[in-house]
């Protein structure tokens, strides 16, 4: 998908219908499993501290993005996401976000979000899903795949590695 071969939209599809695990029992071992970068919750108190609007745009599936979000005490930070539903065979399917799609790459277009955004946008991002947003953003933050994109592009970004990095380069 990173090379363009496969729009994030049918790779993302096509690999959460290969899941049939009931949800409970996934959602209970990504709970036990998945780490949030520790230094996340020190960022949402800057942006809560400084009254800046802080929302969570993802190509993922909402229901496991909020329940990372409530198992970590940062419940209530609005997510704008894919859904998730189940076909009769217990196979997952994406829903798609329904927001309009300004390129039909993606199940979530996270650009319409920022083009809708008042004042100056801050994003931080990683992946393939976060290209067109990066272009569109006042100041980036970008690590992976997407820090070596924008390098690509000539896109002014800031590298990061863990949220204290960037909560650091804000207060600053």
């Amino acid at each position: 998908m990173d090379d363009g071969s496969l729009p994030e939209k049918e790779g993302l599809r096509q690999e959460i219908a290969l899941l049939t695990v009931p949800f409970e029992e996934a959602l209970a071992a990504l709970l036990a499993e998945l780490p949030v970068d520790p230094g996340f919750a020190g960022f949402v108190e800057l942006c809560r501290e400084r009254g800046w609007p802080l929302a969570i745009l993802s190509g993922g599936l909402r229901p496991l993005i909020e329940a990372l979000l409530e198992r970590e005490g940062l419940a209530g930070i609005p997510v704008h996401s894919n859904d998730l539903a189940f076909d009769e065979d217990g196979r997952w399917r994406v829903v798609p976000a329904e927001t309009p799609r300004i390129r039909d790459l993606c199940n979530h277009c996270k650009t319409w979000w920022l083009r809708r955004a008042e004042g100056p946008v801050v994003y931080i991002g990683d992946g393939t899903t976060d290209r067109c947003p990066s272009r569109e953003a006042d100041l980036v933050f970008a690590k992976g795949g997407l820090a070596r994109w924008c390098e690509a592009e000539g896109i002014e970004h800031v590298s990061w590695e863990r949220f204290e990095e960037i909560t650091r380069h804000l207060r600053g």
